[in-house]
């Protein structure tokens, strides 16, 4: 997906600086069909359970890079996203 090959390149250009690193992504292929098919050449099935998910509302907070006010956005919402 296009995030994880923005974190690799930032991961190769660190590792060239002798910094360790380690890049996770857990974006599923489908989910940037697109790029993936563009880049592999063929194309990447949807999981039915990801369709579900893509047709849902998406959510968005903006605010500001306060830990202490994310955290307390997680901690509150967190209880309730889960019902």
């Amino acid at each position: 997906d296009p995030h994880t090959s923005v974190g690799v390149t930032a991961a190769i250009n660190l590792k060239k600086q002798g910094v360790p690193m380690v890049c996770l992504s857990t974006a599923h292929p489908a989910k940037f069909s697109e790029a993936v098919e563009k880049a592999a050449g063929e194309p990447v099935e949807m999981p039915a359970s990801l369709q579900k998910i893509m047709e849902k509302d998406s959510r968005c907070e903006l605010m500001d890079s306060d830990v202490k006010q994310i955290k307390d956005f997680i901690r509150i919402h967190a209880i309730h996203s889960s019902q």
